[in-house]
């Protein structure tokens, strides 16, 4: 009798065990990194951190760096990262990306700042309770989680000195500048011009409206050369589509190594072109550092830390001297084209 007790009370565990274990194909399922939508739903212990970014423009290759930046960090963190990106310009769609972070529940949005048409959507994810870390243009939305950018003005400043001193302290500069209504493009006009201005006097500057746009860049640069004459003795670009865009003009009025030529992002193609002699200095800046930097400070901001509003990481001025130094540093090897 005792036998036949302990066989049946065995069976029912035996049964009540099979009952509690998942299939192979089921347990612990996770999902997939950057396809949150076709993946399973994680057991809530093994729930990963899930960031999303929103970029516009990944055939800028600044805006390439920044995202393998991103995904360096996500996947040395085990975060699941999903990347998503709309046409500049087009609120809407932007706007929709980001409230589709938001009603996901993401832990954290990083978002490359596109311009005060944009703050809505941010400050909405923000009053819903989503951190917000933006990257390389500075807002001015009270209360953002973090900023990583780069100090613009002293950068400009770091150009414009080494043009002074190239110069002598004489001669015209033609300056093509960014979009001024952006705190990027106004602090790189402001810094270059402020400073020589105030060091240089006698330089000469003659400025150019190219709202980052290197179509106009290109026109800008050829309107400069028939309005001056060619009697120019320095090119300040403030960004690098700008300064190889100069380059061209300048390559095909057989003026290059004529005037000083000085750009500003430490973008590869610049870079190269400077290994070949055809470009002075650059102000650089680190794009791979500054998209893993804004995922390493979203995970402390995720696991409760407190961080700093500001972020900035270094900018460095770059000639030949030390190109090599940089492009190493600033993992631009793989992008190099001479």
């Amino acid at each position: 009798m005792k036998r036949k007790i302990i066989f049946s009370m065995c069976c029912v565990l035996v049964a009540v065990l099979m009952s509690c274990a998942g299939t192979p194909e089921t347990a612990g399922t996770t999902e997939k990194a950057g396809t949150p939508e076709t993946a399973g739903t994680p057991a809530k212990s093994e729930a990963k951190l899930r960031f999303g970014y929103v970029v516009n423009d990944l055939e800028n290759q600044s805006h390439e760096l920044f995202k393998q930046g991103i995904i360096a960090a996500a996947a040395e963190e085990g975060i699941e990262l999903r990347v998503v990106q709309y046409k500049d310009g087009d609120i809407a769609t932007y706007s929709g990306l980001v409230k589709e972070f938001v009603d996901q529940h993401y832990n954290i949005i990083v978002a490359l700042y596109g311009g005060t048409n944009y703050d809505q959507a941010l400050i909405d994810a923000m009053a819903a309770g989503i951190p917000v870390i933006t990257i390389d243009s500075k807002s001015n939305i009270e209360g953002i989680t973090c900023h990583v950018g780069i100090d613009n003005y002293a950068g400009a400043a770091a150009g414009a000195e080494w043009m002074g001193k190239a110069l002598g302290g004489k001669g015209t500069v033609v300056t093509l500048n960014g979009m001024l209504v952006r705190p990027t493009g106004r602090d790189r006009r402001n810094g270059f011009v402020e400073y020589l201005n105030k060091n240089y006097p006698d330089i000469k500057i003659h400025e150019v409206a190219t709202d980052f746009n290197m179509g106009r860049a290109h026109s800008g640069m050829e309107g400069a050369l028939a309005e001056l004459k060619n009697d120019i003795q320095g090119v300040y670009c403030a960004w690098d589509g700008g300064t190889i865009n100069a380059l061209d003009v300048l390559d095909k009025a057989g003026l290059v190594g004529k005037m000083k030529l000085v750009g500003f992002d430490g973008s590869a193609d610049a870079l190269s072109e400077m290994k070949a002699g055809r470009i002075d200095a650059d102000v650089a800046w680190p794009l791979f550092n500054m998209g893993y930097t804004a995922v390493k400070q979203g995970l402390l901001v995720a696991q409760g830390k407190k961080v700093e509003p500001l972020f900035n990481l270094e900018t460095k001025l770059i000639t030949n001297a030390n190109v090599d130094e940089w492009v190493k540093y600033a993992h631009l090897s793989e992008y190099m084209t001479k």
